[in-house]
């Protein structure tokens, strides 16, 4: 190879490392701004989302848990009813089998439920965290005039 090859070669690998390092040190355009919070964006959304959704299970779940607390507290009820001297002797076994499996199901509710509103908080927290980023998102759009940063445009 000759010298003057080798000095060729060497400025062109000065220009390209000189131009990787000044498009990895200079700051991002608001398009690519927007790119990235585009990004960001959706990756909010889909974890809202299946927050949400995770949300929606639990709260069914929950639900039947409270049915079946009910139930049992029904249950007992009723055989406590059956007559004004308390639960006749016949139905002494299951009123103990209804008031055990009560018992049993009881200490779960409170931190059931406990769980269930933290995780209520955490998803209203992930939507809004979302809703503010697409409020920053449609600002920056608007800004390079991407779209009418008016109320009225139906951006909303």
């Amino acid at each position: 190879m000759s010298g003057r090859l080798k000095v060729l070669l060497a400025l062109a690998a000065v220009v390209v490392v000189g131009g990787a390092v000044s498009v990895a040190v200079r700051p991002p355009s608001p398009q690519e701004r927007l790119r990235a919070l585009r990004v960001e964006l959706r990756a909010l959304k889909d974890s809202a989302e299946a927050c949400s959704a995770a949300l929606a299970l639990d709260q069914r779940k929950f639900t039947r848990y409270q049915a079946h607390v009910d139930s049992l507290r029904e249950r007992i009820d009723a055989l406590e009813d059956i007559v004004p001297e308390g639960v006749p002797g016949d139905s002494y076994p299951a009123y103990l089998e209804t008031v055990d499996s009560f018992n049993a199901a009881v200490p779960d509710w409170q931190p059931t439920a406990d769980s269930l509103a933290a995780n209520r908080d955490a998803c209203q927290a992930r939507i809004q965290a979302h809703k503010t980023m697409a409020d920053s998102v449609r600002a920056i759009a608007a800004s390079l005039g991407l779209l009418d940063p008016s109320p009225d445009s139906g951006t909303r």
